[in-house]
């Protein structure tokens, strides 16, 4: 016998706590960025050996992507609420062990384990993440704050707030056209429009505020449509795993973002400065020296700008990739239950 289908009253208080369960993970994945140049400082990483805080990133993204595809289908197994009540009580003890550390080792193994709970909170309550470029952005946005800009970790929270904003409205937009055009259009739509975007904040640094706002409602346009093809394409009892498997693909764009485009863009802001020669005080008047060291300071912010901008081209060349990708999803289904009615 089915079970009875839960009140109107019911299901708006389910959807509004899993809302709550998203937001939290949502923002613990991402709150990382906003301190991390802070973090740095307090384990005393030196700056040539930037490749010591990576994982405190990737744990938490390795732990998400580990866990989402187990949990996502533990969650068609045994039910939503089991599952999303003991992720949040190991997301609770993960975030206790993450806040009380004071060491890098504790710290990243919190992290993973913040990881694995969180993972089931977005597959089994249906809230997607973007891709490898979100996580570019989230990054290099904060440090391009701090560095070009002269921002703390608390000031450039509104530059990266401009991106923020543009997501949930065009998660609405992106829904609304799924709805009415099917899942290509608003897909398509979405990645080109990203692509613009990110190649007119290449082309705008350090001043990429109007632009971060297209890039984030243009990539908040392809959320809906994409787990919404996903799930048309699966029977209903595997959408927690299906749900999983298409959030489990964006995880892994941005380990494999975070890694590749963070790699290739020390190693290009490296040999870019090999040959500027620091200032040093000694043996000079020390208004030469200060025209020196000005000098220099210039010629870092014109490296670190050159290292932005190639890693936005980047992202929209991503960006561009999937919208000729997402040209195969299949269109518009209509409804076929009256035609089936009528064949009878």
């Amino acid at each position: 016998m089915k079970p009875p289908e839960p009140g109107p009253t019911r299901r708006r208080v389910a959807i509004g706590a899993a809302g709550v369960a998203v937001l939290i993970g949502s923002i613990d994945a991402y709150v990382l960025v906003s301190v991390q140049v802070d973090m740095i400082d307090e384990f005393d990483i030196p700056v040539n050996h930037l490749e010591r805080a990576t994982p405190l990133v990737t744990g938490y993204l390795l732990g998400y992507t580990a866990g989402m595809p187990l949990l996502g289908r533990l969650s068609d197994r045994f039910g939503r609420k089991v599952v999303i009540y003991a992720c949040l009580v190991a997301f609770t003890i993960g975030s206790v062990v993450s806040a009380t550390a004071t060491e890098l080792v504790p710290l990243v193994a919190g992290r993973a384990l913040q990881g694995l709970a969180g993972g089931a909170l977005l597959p089994v309550t249906m809230a997607l993440a973007a891709g490898a470029v979100l996580m570019v952005t989230l990054v290099d946005v904060q440090l391009l704050a701090q560095t070009l800009h002269g921002l703390d970790s608390a000031g450039g929270v509104p530059l990266l707030m401009w991106f923020l904003a543009g997501l949930p409205v065009g998660a609405l937009v992106g829904g609304f056209l799924a709805s009415r055009f099917g899942e290509r259009v608003p897909a398509v739509l979405g990645f080109a429009a990203a692509a613009a975007a990110y190649f007119w904040i290449a082309r705008a640094v350090p001043d990429i505020e109007p632009a971060l706002s297209l890039a984030g409602a243009a990539l908040g346009i392809t959320i809906a449509p994409l787990s919404s093809a996903a799930l048309r394409t699966t029977p209903e009892g595997s959408h927690g795993t299906a749900s999983a498997v298409v959030v489990v693909a964006r995880m892994m764009g941005m380990l494999v973002g975070v890694a590749a485009l963070t790699s290739w863009s020390l190693h290009r802001f490296q040999a870019s400065t090999a040959d500027l020669d620091t200032p040093l005080p000694f043996g000079i008047p020390e208004a030469e020296y200060l025209e020196l060291q000005a000098d220099y300071i210039d010629a870092l912010d014109a490296a670190l700008a050159t290292q932005y901008a190639e890693v936005f081209t980047a992202a929209a060349v991503i960006c561009l990739a999937a919208a000729l990708v997402a040209l195969g999803i299949p269109g518009r289904v209509r409804a076929r239950s009256s035609s089936l009615t009528r064949g009878r």
